[in-house]
Formats: C-alpha cells, structure tokens, sequence
C-alpha cells in the first residue's frame, strides 16, 4: 500500500510505553545475570581472562575506541577579497607544502559553500528590488 501525500505512515505513532532496544537488552541481561549489566561484564572480562579473544576485543572496543581521523591544525596567509583569489591562494599554500591536500580541499569546500551563501543572498535581494519594482508599476497603473 503506497503512502499518500501529506499523510504520516505511522499516524497513531509509537506507542507509549514500548520498550526500544536497549531496554530490552538491559532486561535480558538483568534476567540472566544476577547484577544485570555489570554482572555481564565481570562474565566477559572473565572469558577474556581464559583465552577468548572474542571477549578481549569486545572489552578492548569499550575501554579505548577506535581513532577518528583529525585534520591538524595549519597556519598560512590566506589573500585575497574575492573567492576566487583565496582559492587561488589556498592552492598556492597546497602547491608551497604549507597546508596539506586534503586540509586544502575542506578549506575550498569551505570558499566555495561562503560563495554559494552569498550568491543567494545577492539573488534574495534582487528578487525583492524586482518585486518592489512590480509592485511600484502596478500602483502607478490603477
């Protein structure tokens, strides 16, 4: 059955009081071991001790969290007023070694997103001169 336009799928929602799936997980450990969650760590932390790699990888997951990627901090002489003269700027900096390629890129993402906002802002204001233009005509016409 398809959806019908401007019509929720689920109207009635979820209901109250249904369990997600955490609280569903924390019951089941809550019936399994008789200090619910804690309880199952002190299981895994044991199996882990005993030789299960399994265990230590899940314990190890927990306690240090796999790395993000992080962009270092750069420092470089960005010139120019318009957009295309700090892009031609940020690849010069690419080009020099002073700012890496992929800081660059985020850093020309980021110009041509500033030049995207201007533009529709610059199209805003036109639009609203035009309209006012229109409707000063269609004053002096009546």
């Amino acid at each position: 059955m398809a959806f019908k336009k401007g019509q929720c799928g689920n109207p009635s929602g979820r209901p109250r009081g249904s369990a997600n799936k955490r609280t569903l997980i924390r019951d089941a450990l809550a019936a399994t071991f008789p200090e619910g969650e804690p309880g199952f760590w002190l299981a895994v932390a044991q199996q882990a001790k005993a030789g299960d790699l399994q265990a230590a990888e899940m314990i190890a997951k927990r306690l240090y969290p796999t790395l993000k990627p992080t962009s270092q901090e750069v420092t470089f002489s960005l010139s120019g007023d318009t957009p295309t003269q700090q892009a031609t700027s940020i690849l010069q900096a690419i080009a020099a070694g002073e700012v890496p390629p992929d800081t660059g890129k985020l850093l020309l993402d980021s110009v041509a997103a500033a030049l995207g906002i201007k533009e529709a802002d610059e199209l805003a204001q036109r639009i609203a001169v035009l309209e006012q233009r229109l409707a000063e005509q269609q004053a002096d016409n009546e």
